[in-house]
């Protein structure tokens, strides 16, 4: 487990409102891969180190303006020019927004006034944004941006037929696979579709329930999918096959 540093409104000079931050800090990676795949029986190495240093410090990146009140921020995506995407979630009937932090300018500004209560990002290999759009008048759908012209078009938005419950979070898998959950917290819209689930969209725009829990995250390039049990407050993973 990791602590991070957590600062509350009392310890805020904006009381109230959303802020992003990020720490100052450099990992380096060291990955040395053989001709076998990690699979469940495995042994899977213990860390070493500390990943935050002791002298990592906090930087302001955004204090939300819009007079809104409640709401947070999600789903912090790397672009491939290095800009920082992320959603900025009002309660409510607020559509929220999805925000640009260019770390060249040190400046944040809006890259969609309306993102539908967009919450988790991911960038695919094609440099496109994907977006979970989620419930309390949201999109409940997972949609794709040209980040280029803003253009947006639809991944998903029914499965079987039925509407999707609200799009979470996603990930993806070196296939270039989305995988999204599909949980409900907020939001009056009817339910349609009995299980709130994991799901992944192949290559060729099919869709096939993984499971009936909500996703965390893909570990790319070793095919594992990490899930957890929201209501039996379990976590739990799983090996997802190339071919699987």
């Amino acid at each position: 487990a990791i602590t991070l540093p957590h600062t509350t409104d009392r310890d805020c000079q904006y009381p109230g409102s959303i802020r992003v931050m990020r720490l100052s800090i450099q990992i380096c990676w060291i990955v040395v891969l053989s001709g076998t795949s990690i699979l469940a029986e495995d042994v899977v190495p213990t860390p070493t180190g500390k990943i935050v240093p002791a002298n990592a410090e906090w930087e302001l990146l955004f204090t939300r303006s819009r007079p809104i009140t409640g709401g947070l921020t999600e789903g912090p995506a790397v672009a491939p020019d290095g800009s920082i995407y992320f959603s900025d979630i009002g309660f409510g009937e607020d559509k929220g927004m999805i925000h640009r932090f260019d770390p060249a300018t040190g400046k944040t500004s809006i890259f969609q006034a309306d993102s539908n209560k967009a919450n988790g990002l991911v960038f695919d290999r094609q440099g496109r944004m994907i977006a979970c759009e989620g419930s309390g008048h949201g999109g409940l759908r997972v949609s794709r941006y040209n980040v280029s012209t803003g253009e947006r078009e639809t991944i998903i938005d029914r499965y079987q037929g039925k509407h999707l419950n609200a799009p979470n979070d996603c990930c993806l898998d070196s296939a270039g696979r989305i995988y999204f959950s599909d949980p409900r917290y907020v939001g009056d819209e009817p339910r349609e579709l009995e299980h709130r689930a994991v799901y992944r969209v192949d290559l060729d725009g099919s869709v096939e329930g993984v499971s009936y829990r909500d996703l965390v995250d893909i570990m790319r390039g070793f095919f594992e999918a990490v899930a957890a049990e929201s209501e039996q407050q379990q976590h739990r993973r799983y090996v997802v096959h190339p071919s699987a």
